[in-house]
This record gives C-alpha cells, sequence and structure tokens, in this order.
C-alpha cells in the first residue's frame, strides 16, 4: 500500500515528460520555410517560393500520439486512484504522505515538522493507518 504513494510522485512526473513528448510531436509534424527562386521561362524574375515538408509521416505520428495518450491515461488512474487513498485519510496522515513521499524527506525531517513527535512514533503511526487500509 504504501508503494502507492511513490507511484503518485512517479506518476506526476511522468505524466509531465509525457506533455513535453507530445508537444515535440506536435513541433516536428512540418517543416516550412520561404526561398528564392526565379520562374523557368523568361522574364527570370525573382520570387519567393513558399516550401513544406511533412518530417513524420501521418501515419507514424498517430501512432506516436496514440501510444501517449494510452500512456497518459494510465498515468491518471495511478494518480487517482492515490488521491483517493489520500483524501479519505485523516490530515495528520495526509500530512506524513506529504513530507515523506511527495517531498522525500527522512522520517527525522518528517517528524520536525510535528514538534513534539519522534521520527520512530510518525512510522508507526503511518503503519498502522496503511494496516487498516
Amino acid at each position: 500500500m504504501k508503494n502507492i504513494f511513490k507511484e503518485y510522485v512517479d506518476a506526476c512526473m511522468l505524466e509531465q515528460e509525457l506533455e513535453e513528448r507530445i508537444k515535440k510531436i506536435e513541433e516536428k509534424t512540418t517543416v516550412s520555410d520561404v526561398v528564392s527562386g526565379s520562374s523557368q521561362t523568361y522574364p527570370y524574375l525573382e520570387r519567393a517560393i513558399y516550401i513544406s515538408e511533412e518530417k513524420i509521416r501521418k501515419d507514424d505520428r498517430e501512432f506516436e500520439w496514440e501510444k501517449l495518450r494510452r500512456q497518459k491515461d494510465n498515468v491518471r488512474r495511478i494518480k487517482k486512484r492515490c488521491e483517493e487513498v489520500m483524501d479519505t485519510a485523516p490530515l495528520r496522515i495526509q500530512r506524513i504522505i506529504q513530507y515523506k513521499y511527495i517531498d522525500n524527506l527522512t522520517w527525522q525531517q518528517v517528524a520536525k515538522h510535528f514538534g513534539n513527535t519522534s521520527a520512530e512514533s510518525l512510522k508507526k503511526e503511518f503503519q498502522r493507518f496503511l494496516k487498516n487500509k
């Protein structure tokens, strides 16, 4: 059960990475430029020529988008499941989860946030919560 909170942190980070990958695919779809050239017949007047090339084939792009969207949907399901568990936890446990798993603090550092509480007692309190879930 406690791995669910580690998964939450990873899911949040992976969701951001997937968003960045999706943006990169959108940016790579076409390359375009304007060059100068002349007509092939007399009078050979210089004119601007617009060129465009698709860097990623449409099928490849759609396949990659679909794969990333499936991954993103899976990440969102994991995040939702974690958030549901966190939302049902008492506020004290929510704070422990925040400090220990999201902020990645040691048990001693977590205990400092709670003031007059030992790291071992917080750890035991958290373990009891997980056992009851």
